[in-house]
């Protein structure tokens, strides 16, 4: 089992793949038909010096509406290329992993509390992380998840840990339960740079926290 499914990253996308190819292709489209528009206008002008205010202004709305598709294309194909770059560069077999550096989350928005804490049982952590093959992608609907930590991995055969991040969090600010795993390469930067897939994984939460939770001071209530 290697993790991230890449197939799971490509639905977590949704329409975005196809859509930022077809918004291209309009936006490809809509140049065509405004360069023959403003070739058959420049042939006309030496014909008939006065412009036709008419053709002048649909030139303009064309323009435009080239212009908003393409960002719009260009945006959604950004994103779509920059989060399977990530999920492609982040993956990782679990009996590849040679230990975890770990710090406690607050919350996705807040900076890490305390000190890390490392493990290097190498079956332990094969064990846990093994338990993401039943993971699923999950759509972040503008939500802050909460009650977490932040491991960072180093693959057996290197000397210093990679760029790859998984944070685990519990539950969200509007779901009580949320038991959700984050990827990224890397932290500090903008999350849409830096993503590589968000997934629903209970098996893989429920084992971080019991494994986690006794090597950090409790919280105060």
């Amino acid at each position: 089992m290697t993790f991230p499914p890449l197939i799971e990253v490509w639905q977590s996308l949704g329409t975005f793949p196809i859509s930022g190819l077809v918004f291209m292709l309009v936006a490809a489209g809509i140049c065509s038909l405004l360069l023959r528009r403003v070739f058959y206008a420049v042939r006309a002008r030496l014909r008939q010096p006065q412009p036709d205010s008419a053709e002048t202004r649909g030139m303009g709305i064309l323009g435009v509406a080239a212009q908003m598709t393409l960002l719009i294309g260009v945006g959604h194909f950004y994103d779509s290329y920059t989060r399977l770059s990530n999920a492609v560069r982040w993956r990782i077999k679990p009996d590849k992993i040679a230990e975890i550096e770990v710090v406690r989350l607050p919350a996705m928005d807040k900076p890490p509390e305390g000190d890390p804490v490392y493990i290097r049982d190498q079956a332990l952590l094969r064990d846990g992380f093994s338990r993401l093959a039943d993971s699923r992608y999950y759509v972040n609907h503008h939500e802050i998840y909460l009650d977490g930590y932040r491991l960072r991995l180093r693959k057996v055969g290197e000397a210093v840990f990679s760029d790859r991040y998984l944070s685990v969090y519990r539950r969200s600010n509007d779901k009580p339960i949320c038991p959700v795993v984050v990827l990224e390469r890397g932290t500090g930067g903008q999350l849409a740079e830096q993503l590589a897939g968000e997934f629903i994984a209970p098996e893989f939460v429920k084992w971080a926290t019991g494994l986690l939770d006794p090597r950090f001071p409790a919280r105060p209530k």
